[in-house]
């Protein structure tokens, strides 16, 4: 079962009332993944999952967030001034 059916699922269980189930973090960013940066989207480096969850937000952000590039390119200038 993907990412975005087991989403699906919490979704669809109306036993909570007036807002969603609660969603784990790990879901959160699978669905995330799955949506902005495609079902074929992963990492080749033997990494620990926290380790890749901090490298798809960085790239969701990279593709979706203007203020986040902007902020990026001010920080590599920093770095190579000092």
């Amino acid at each position: 079962m993907t990412a975005k059916e087991k989403f699906q699922q919490i979704l669809n269980n109306e036993s909570y009332g007036l807002y969603p189930a609660p969603t784990e973090a790990q879901l959160a960013v699978d669905v995330l993944v799955e949506y902005l940066l495609g079902e074929d989207w992963y990492v080749v480096d033997p990494i620990h999952n926290s380790q890749v969850n901090t490298v798809a937000v960085h790239e969701i952000l990279m593709k979706y967030s203007r203020k986040y590039r902007k902020e990026r390119k001010r920080r590599d200038r920093q770095r190579k001034t000092d």
